[in-house]
């Protein structure tokens, strides 16, 4: 079960990336505001550093 929440959080942070451009801290406003999903921002970060998407596209 955990694998799966973990994969749903992923994706939900990589589509608020990809499609608003936002960085971790305002993902983490949207995951807790509309999802009650809590987490850190490294942990943000990091699933962003792992996509190589880490910046913002130019």
């Amino acid at each position: 079960m955990l694998a799966s929440v973990k994969a749903e959080v992923e994706g939900k942070s990589i589509h608020l990336q990809q499609n608003y451009h936002i960085g971790p801290l305002k993902v983490l406003m949207y995951l807790k505001r509309y999802h009650d999903i809590t987490m850190s921002d490294s942990g943000v970060w990091n699933i962003s550093k792992r996509l190589d998407m880490n910046r913002l596209p130019s």
